[in-house]
């Protein structure tokens, strides 16, 4: 009984602690700051919103074949003024079947309003 009540005193102390922490950082984080990790968070949702529009507009949708997931963040630029270009490629198969590789590029903006990434516009560079 007695370890038992000494492993809650652990855990709530450690959750103590997890808290004070974050309290900290929050409160030490100028504004400029959070700013960039949300400018920097919405790179995933750039990538998900363009992919799946390329996705799209393919022949053969199930046979696309996009670089690796990081690969595509890395190619992911943020402009300013909340918008993002995406330079990637795709292979899928064409009326024939044959592969071929397909280079786009993807401009999004963030979309205060609906708090969501937005493609404004989509090339094929091909």
């Amino acid at each position: 009984m007695f370890k038992l009540l000494k492993v809650w005193h652990v855990i709530l102390g450690l959750i103590g602690f997890i808290v004070v922490v974050v309290i900290i950082d929050d409160l030490t984080t100028t504004p400029e700051e959070k700013a960039e990790n949300a400018r920097k968070s919405r790179g995933p949702a750039v990538h998900s919103k363009c992919t799946d529009l390329v996705t799209s507009k393919l022949i053969s949708p199930s046979s696309s074949k996009f670089p690796g997931y990081l690969m595509n963040l890395n190619q992911t630029r943020y402009l300013g003024n909340g918008r993002y270009e995406m330079l990637s490629y795709v292979d899928a198969q064409n009326r024939f079947g044959a592969v071929i590789r397909t280079h786009f590029r993807c401009l999004a903006e963030y979309a205060e309003q609906y708090h969501d990434v937005v493609v404004t516009d989509l090339k094929f560079l091909d």
